[in-house]
């Protein structure tokens, strides 16, 4: 039993002398309910696009204290099936789902994103200077997803927000697929798939929440 709840994060082994601390997995109990319908959800409406487009990969992200995990995906290797992880995490300023959170971040989760992932350290090597980075960003704000396009990525990415009914971005669905052999319109596909994804995501947990809402008043 202890070894189950040291694999899921849910205990830390500190020592010697042997000891156990609780594991950063634990503050998710509270949110397990709301987690458990986003990845239900989340998972018919990947399942639902990997169909329409086989070769591409799909995967839900959300972000936690400035950092981005994968939390699900379904790609061509494992065609129909999902893979749920917990602590793949993606780089801060090189991947479409870390830079879409970015773009809609509040102004002091944009201060501590910055004061955590320093952008000399580990965003230069992207992006020329911080105008270039804010240019990008600001265009992530009006087309609605992020596309970032680095020459030497082999593959194309780009993500799409999943919204709460109060405005706030709560995760995202990032959909990508190798260059080689990638027409633009399959390119153009790819976009309307993961937006389209997003959306239904986003409509049934409007859906489901103002039901409960409602619920809760009665």
């Amino acid at each position: 039993m202890i070894r189950t709840l040291e694999a899921e994060k849910f205990l830390q082994r500190l020592g010697p002398p042997l000891r156990f601390t609780l594991g950063h997995s634990v503050h998710e109990l509270k949110y397990l309910d709301d987690e458990r319908v986003l990845l239900t959800e989340a998972g018919k409406a990947m399942l639902a696009a990997q169909r329409e487009l086989p070769d591409a990969s799909f995967v839900l992200l959300q972000v936690e204290g400035g950092d981005t995990y994968q939390r699900m995906r379904v790609d061509p290797e494992h065609y129909g099936r999902l893979q749920r992880m917990r602590d793949y995490q993606v780089h801060s300023y090189e991947k479409a789902s870390s830079l879409l959170f970015l773009a809609y971040s509040s102004p002091e989760e944009n201060e501590h994103f910055f004061a955590k992932h320093s952008f000399g350290e580990e965003g230069q090597a992207f992006w020329k200077s911080r105008f270039e980075l804010d240019h990008f960003l600001a265009g992530v704000r009006r087309r609605g997803w992020s596309q970032p396009d680095f020459k030497n990525d082999i593959y194309y990415r780009l993500a799409v927000p999943i919204w709460s009914p109060s405005g706030k971005v709560i995760s995202c669905i990032g959909c990508f697929a190798e260059h080689t052999g990638l027409t633009k319109v399959k390119k153009r596909q790819m976009i309307r798939q993961c937006c389209r994804t997003a959306q239904a995501i986003t409509d049934t947990m409007r859906s489901l929440w103002t039901d409960l809402s409602f619920r809760k008043q009665v």
